[in-house]
């Protein structure tokens, strides 16, 4: 007994605390720093450097998040059974410094284009959110470069077609019940759906109905049948004066994503 005691009390501490916690707390805090530090940046880098939309951006950030939490079975395995505690954490720190060294290289990126009339033309983009101005190069010379939402309704009845553009209308839907949000989400058919309104300037609101897959809407005791159009036009322009307009249906974007350089290796399959 007093052997043993002995031998504990021999053993090499660090501010009275065993020398492997050192190595633990080292090796913890690291790993935490990689993974926050990766995790806050991840979206912004998708988004800005690789041009993925929103979603899929947070779609890759859930899997990442998800297998940070995954994986460590798999190693965890691995090191009991064949590494040893050494080797385990001398590998994972060999690779923590590889994978944040090759965030060093930047690459090209990705680049987006406008196609239109045979033609492509490079599309780019600086500051973000609120603050994103996107430019389109053009033979011209560099243009701002907008999109421009054209919405629309058009009431036909009679073989007579009104078209009311935007400002001229609104369609008012009333907040969903309770019932009715929760069966929506199961898919069940229950519940009332909340009731919707064509609001016409100047005019008045007017109810709205569907009936045999079909939109309609009463006017004056007329029921006319409603299709809704969104036009989506790109613009080029530089100050007040319009360089090029590109109608919705002319035009496709286009992207083109540089997978070959190392930053895009190491951020793939860190």
């Amino acid at each position: 007994m007093t052997d043993q005691t002995a031998g504990a009390s021999a053993e090499p501490t660090f501010l009275g605390h065993p020398r492997g916690l050192v190595t633990l707390f080292f090796t913890e805090m690291w790993e935490r720093f990689s993974f926050y530090g990766m995790r806050a940046l991840l979206v912004i880098y998708l988004t800005q450097h690789f041009l993925f939309s929103q979603g899929h951006a947070q779609a890759l950030y859930g899997a990442y998040a998800a297998l940070v939490y995954l994986i460590p079975v798999i190693g965890g395995v691995i090191a009991d059974r064949y590494l040893g505690a050494r080797k385990a954490v001398t590998i994972g720190a060999a690779l923590l410094v590889l994978g944040h060294f090759g965030m060093a290289f930047e690459g090209s990126g990705s680049r987006q284009y406008l196609d239109a009339g045979g033609e492509s033309f490079l599309v780019t983009a600086e500051g973000r959110d609120a603050n994103r101005v996107a430019f389109i190069e053009l033979p011209e010379g560099r243009a701002n470069l907008r999109f421009d939402v054209l919405d629309r309704v058009e009431l036909s009845a009679g073989g007579q077609t009104r078209t009311l553009t935007n400002g001229d209308y609104a369609l008012v839907s009333e907040a969903p019940s309770f019932v009715y949000s929760l069966c929506s989400m199961v898919g069940a058919p229950c519940g009332t759906a909340p009731a919707t309104s064509l609001n016409i300037e100047g005019q008045g609101a007017y109810p709205v109905r569907v009936a045999d897959g079909e939109t309609f809407v009463d006017i004056n005791g007329t029921a006319f049948t409603l299709n809704q159009i969104s036009q989506r036009n790109a613009v080029a322009f530089e100050g007040d004066r319009v360089i090029r307009t590109f109608e919705d249906g002319a035009y496709s974007i286009a992207w083109s994503r540089n997978s070959s350089t190392f930053r895009s290796f190491i951020s793939r399959w860190r």
